[in-house]
């Protein structure tokens, strides 16, 4: 990624996400508190940002039960999949497939993302606490570029207090 971009997306960054000193809260299928509703309106902030990524075509933060608790599809795409009992389906296979693997955290290490390369698009999966950030991208993104664009925009709510300090896989 050109050093232009990466600073185009650090300012647009800083400015859509406000500093927040929240402590860390882990985000139910119905927000009540006010933690609750300001960590799923910053997750909201993140996916409407990444998908406004040229390419990106779905940005959604799943939780470990599959369940979608923010954003959605690029609103400027027509999507690939439309009946949502089969989306749901997807979220809780990719949610359990993520649990599965991180059997193996302690020999091989965490998981920094999976990405599934498909004919018509490719699907980006990045754990974030106990939750994950799922992106599906147009096959001609570079995966990497969009995982360290992701990986930017969880640092914003990690310094907004959602969670720990997550490190930039370097490619």
């Amino acid at each position: 990624m050109s050093n232009q971009i990466k600073t185009s997306h650090k300012k647009n960054l800083a400015q859509n996400f406000p500093a927040n000193n929240d402590k860390k809260i882990t985000l139910t299928d119905n927000p009540k508190t006010r933690s609750e509703i300001d960590t799923f309106y910053q997750y909201e902030k993140i996916c409407n940002y990444l998908c406004q990524v040229p390419g990106i075509r779905f940005a959604a933060i799943i939780n470990k039960n599959g369940r979608k608790i923010a954003g959605g599809i690029n609103s400027k795409i027509i999507p690939l999949e439309r009946d949502e009992q089969k989306l749901e389906m997807l979220f809780m296979e990719i949610a359990l497939d993520l649990s599965m693997r991180k059997e193996f955290n302690d020999s091989l290490g965490k998981i920094q993302a999976i990405v599934s390369y498909r004919e018509k698009t490719n699907i980006i999966t990045i754990p974030h606490h106990d939750n994950l950030l799922l992106l599906s991208s147009y096959t001609e993104l570079e995966s990497h570029k969009v995982i360290q664009i992701a990986y930017q925009s969880l640092q914003h709510c990690e310094i907004m207090g959602i969670g720990t300090t997550t490190t930039i896989p370097e490619q």
